[in-house]
């Protein structure tokens, strides 16, 4: 029910902007055909209604991609697919303590998943020489 929120969102904004542009423009119509003097607002309706419908659409439909992008940056910092907070593995001897082939390796880790920047990366391997 609540995954891929993000497209949800996306689809209700397209499908509410249909229905308020059917419903502005259908108004338009019956107001310009009901009186004479209603065909100047009648016509505003019919003109104006769409284009208040597709501006206001772009508010829930921006909403959605944030979400999309959100869960994306979410996945890819994860370095997963797409799985639950997975509790964090046994605490393992600090990196300066390791044998040098398990330190760099365990920096070479650490680059592939981002969660070092390339000059951090570039300065610890050459400190394990």
């Amino acid at each position: 029910m609540f995954r891929n929120i993000g497209k949800k969102i996306k689809v209700l904004a397209l499908i509410i902007f249909i229905i308020e542009t059917a419903a502005a423009v259908i108004t338009g119509i019956s107001m310009m055909a009901v009186d004479e003097f209603l065909i100047p607002s009648g016509f505003l309706v019919l003109v104006a209604g769409p284009v208040v419908a597709w501006i206001s659409s772009w508010f829930m439909y921006g909403f959605g991609e944030i979400i999309d992008k959100l869960t994306a940056i979410e996945k890819n910092t994860r370095g997963e697919q797409s799985a639950p907070i997975q509790p964090q593995a046994p605490v393992q001897q600090p990196i300066q303590q390791q044998v040098p082939s398990e330190r760099i390796q365990r920096i070479e880790n650490l680059h592939a998943q981002g969660l070092i920047s390339e000059d951090e990366y570039q300065q610890a391997i050459s400190n394990c020489k």
